[in-house]
């Protein structure tokens, strides 16, 4: 099975505008990618790791990986996970 080298534009585009994408692997299993472009230091947030803005190609590749796979599930704008949301 052949991965593109670089995911459509769209997800690009949407992940950076702000938008949340759910990767699931079963039901409510997976987890969200964003990126945080504001974030002193903007980040970028992917298998339930926050990382520097400047790996977001990698992260982009990684789910273009996944897109591949036929088996995961895809939904757009997730909920952040927030602290106060942990705490209810």
């Amino acid at each position: 099975m052949s991965v593109n080298p670089k995911p459509p534009a769209s997800i690009r585009d949407r992940l950076w505008a702000g938008d949340v994408l759910r990767i699931l692997f079963a039901e409510d299993v997976g987890f969200d990618v964003w990126v945080e472009k504001y974030a002193n230091p903007p980040q970028v947030f992917f298998e339930g790791k926050a990382l520097p803005v400047d790996r977001f190609e990698h992260v982009l590749t990684r789910v273009d990986e996944y897109l591949a796979d036929r088996t995961v599930k895809f939904l757009w704008n997730g909920s952040i996970p927030t602290k106060r949301e942990k705490a209810i």
